[in-house]
């Protein structure tokens, strides 16, 4: 038997928040705020509580309040360029240079 015959609403659930981008915001059930920060979630307050979307799912059902803005896959700042991106050329995404050099 797989995960998904044995509890399909908890697969599905832990599906949807491996789907979001990388600063994206839920709700979970108990009314508490978690972002998405690469692979794991914060607790949007109070303690540095850390969960997978596994862990999350079983605190279901979520609400998402919040979808991050991706392009290509790179998350975009507030400035609406991707973090990293300093223009747009010829349609493609230039990155900036490291400070170091």
């Amino acid at each position: 038997m797989t995960t998904k015959t044995l509890q399909p609403a908890l697969h599905r659930s832990q599906i949807q928040l491996d789907k979001l981008a990388h600063g994206s915001v839920v709700l979970d059930r108990h009314g508490d705020a978690w972002q998405l920060s690469r692979e794991y979630w914060y607790r949007a307050y109070g303690d540095d509580s850390m969960v997978s979307s596994f862990e999350l799912a079983q605190r279901g059902p979520i609400t998402t309040i919040h979808k991050a803005v991706t392009y290509g896959g790179l998350p975009v700042s507030g400035d609406g360029f991707p973090k990293g991106a300093s223009e747009y050329k010829y349609g493609r995404l230039q990155q900036l240079p490291d400070d170091d050099d």
